[in-house]
């Protein structure tokens, strides 16, 4: 089982497939396996995909910090685990939460990352500017409050509980700590919003079609050329994450004009 170690902290990764690398960026409350049994490895058949579990999750180390959670920690975990892949450049693929790692990352090593692909993770606000702030820390006092559990299956009911499938039950054991201290400790960092605008390399939005009409609006408004931006009118979030058959011809088709840019 390959492991990156950074400033003590193991962080359990895996690559699969030949190819051009895409670094996936995980969510909160997942880890790899969660996207493996998604199908998101196989929907990428022309790519090396290397995945590994958030500090916190699954194989990894769990520090049990605020400090040990920011945002910035998670980049540099995956920074790591590309490293120790033996890549030095790579699409980073952010799935949820995810996306706001493959924007720090990219932020921080802006000539590591060759691309980004965000699946329905950026707020079209900062994480440190209310309300998405208090939304947060109220997030991690119900996290903690109901435990992890718990807590899905009073937001999403008996849509949960029916849904049998491996990656649901994989995700609901995440540890109620771990999920929560990201929650918190997230809220510290000013961005993605903030940091889009000075990026240079592609960038592939995929958008969840049930937020609000107003949210809507906003990411529609966010008109920068290396941004390509598509709405699944409604569809749920969770769904659009977990269900790469919705999504990977577009994703596809962007991996490969990035692979092959016009001339």
């Amino acid at each position: 089982m390959p492991f990156a170690t950074r400033e003590n902290v193991r962080i359990h990764y895996e690559a699969a497939g030949d190819g051009p690398p895409v670094l996936v960026a995980t969510g909160a409350g997942t880890n790899l396996a969660m996207w493996r049994m998604a199908g998101w490895v196989d929907a990428l058949p022309n790519h090396r995909v290397i995945l590994a579990d958030p500090r916190g999750h699954g194989e990894s180390d769990k520090p049990r910090t605020v400090e040990a959670h920011r945002v910035e920690e998670y980049a540099e975990d995956i920074l790591a685990a590309l490293t120790a892949a033996g890549e030095s450049r790579s699409v980073v693929f952010g799935i949820s939460d995810g996306s706001q790692i493959a924007v720090a990352l990219a932020q921080a090593h802006p000539d590591v990352v060759t691309a980004i692909v965000d699946l329905d993770g950026w707020d079209d606000r900062d994480l440190c500017d209310d309300p998405i702030r208090a939304d947060r820390l109220e997030w991690a006092n119900a996290v903690r409050a109901a435990g992890w559990p718990s807590y899905l299956k009073n937001i999403w009911g008996g849509r949960l509980v029916a849904d049998r499938r491996p990656l649901v039950q994989e995700f609901m054991s995440a540890d109620t700590e771990m999920v929560a201290l990201e929650a918190e400790s997230w809220t510290r960092w000013k961005g993605p919003m903030s940091v889009l605008p000075r990026l240079k390399m592609p960038i592939l939005r995929l958008v969840s079609g049930t937020r609000s009409r107003e949210e809507l609006d906003r990411i529609q408004s966010l008109r920068l050329a290396n941004i390509e931006t598509h709405i699944f009118p409604g569809v749920e979030h969770f769904d659009l994450c977990t269900e790469p058959v919705r999504s990977k011809a577009i994703v596809n088709q962007f991996l490969e004009r990035v692979r092959r840019p016009a001339t």
